[in-house]
């Protein structure tokens, strides 16, 4: 799934895959494996997104949706890690 925020050429966004996050913003391009979103907190604020040690300045209103967005992702795969824990045991 790609999220493309910005009306420009298509050069600031988000892509979703299945083995990470694609972002591309203002500050450069960045990949997340999983595990690092996992281990990473997530919040928009200031006029940035900030995932873990990165920051990003790709949207603008849809920045707090983003941030929503990739903790409701965070969340299920917890979850998903809790719900194969419990079927192991």
């Amino acid at each position: 799934m790609i999220i493309e925020m910005s009306i420009r050429r298509g050069k600031r966004g988000i892509a979703i895959c299945d083995n990470g996050l694609y972002i591309s913003s203002d500050y450069g391009k960045v990949y997340m494996s999983w595990l690092e979103l996992l281990l990473s907190s997530i919040s928009a604020e200031n006029g940035l997104l900030r995932l873990g040690k990165h920051k990003f300045s790709i949207w603008s209103e849809e920045m707090s949706v983003m941030a929503d967005l990739l903790a409701d992702i965070q969340r299920l795969i917890i979850n998903g890690i809790k719900s194969l824990s419990k079927e192991g045991c």
